[in-house]
């Protein structure tokens, strides 16, 4: 069996839930810039991950196999457990540092909303969500620093974005998550927003009726010439979204309002 006998996309999109393999079968997902297989034995499951070339990216495709592929045997990983698995999506580990195509300047005194997207992480995790076995990103990133030095900051992920300003010029891929954010300019200067950290790590994952993914909304509030700004969570998706459910919990709690880096030059 070979990646070109794979399935037709997957209906809606949807690359996660429960997994239903039968002792002795296999599974091959091909997602976004990864493709890994789920194999289940008598005692064990056994998981391989491969990145597929630079720039090659899918929407989703899935399929029963017999076996592993004999390109993914080499990076096989076993797991001795004998509950039934699922694959939930997730959201990155770090902060994600979006760069957009081009600078946006933002006055003082004014405020755009504009949405992004970030790329997602496949969760393979027991049924009973109690223990994660594997994650991994579904898109090759980037590291980056964010801080104003090599002694302040963070160590982020890299991404670009196009900051849309309108939610149906956004396109959709169910290896990324969308965001709303909701920016302020309340400084006596003009706002240069040339890198922009999206603390996605505070944030909730929503699905909505079409299988589309959304995390909470963001407000980030800059008050004085800094490269600071308040962060405010909006709970849910966009407005009109149509039923969405929360997927997934934010990896880190926040209660109130946060104080966070949020804005950077190409050389911070």
């Amino acid at each position: 069996m070979t990646l070109d006998t794979i399935k037709p996309p997957l209906e809606r999109g949807i690359w996660w839930g429960d997994i239903a393999i039968k002792p002795g079968a296999t599974m091959l997902w091909e997602i976004g810039a990864m493709q890994f297989a789920l194999q289940r034995l008598a005692l064990e499951w056994r998981v391989a991950c491969k990145r597929r070339e630079a720039g090659e990216q899918s929407d989703g495709q899935m399929v029963d196999l017999a076996a592993l592929p004999e390109d993914l045997e080499a990076v096989v990983e076993r797991y001795i457990c004998n509950q039934s698995l699922c694959i939930l999506p997730a959201l990155a580990d770090r902060p994600v540092v979006s760069r957009p195509a081009n600078p946006l300047t933002l006055f003082p005194g004014e405020e755009v909303r504009i949405y992004v997207s970030t790329p997602l992480w496949a969760r393979i995790q027991t049924a009973d969500k109690k223990l994660v076995l594997k994650e991994f990103s579904l898109l090759q990133l980037s590291d980056t620093w964010f801080g104003p030095s090599t002694l302040e900051g963070e160590l982020c992920y890299a991404t670009r974005t196009h900051a849309r300003l309108a939610l149906d010029a956004m396109p959709r891929h169910n290896y990324r998550a969308t965001s709303t954010l909701l920016l302020k300019n309340q400084a006596e200067t003009a706002l240069v927003l040339e890198r922009l950290n999206l603390p996605v790590t505070y944030l909730g994952l929503y699905q909505d009726s079409q299988g589309e993914l959304w995390t909470d909304g963001i407000e980030l509030i800059r008050e004085e010439e800094s490269d600071k700004a308040s962060l405010k969570i909006k709970p849910g998706p966009p407005a009109g979204i149509a039923g969405a459910v929360r997927i997934a919990e934010p990896r880190k709690k926040t209660e109130g309002g946060l104080l966070v880096r949020a804005f950077g030059s190409l050389f911070s």
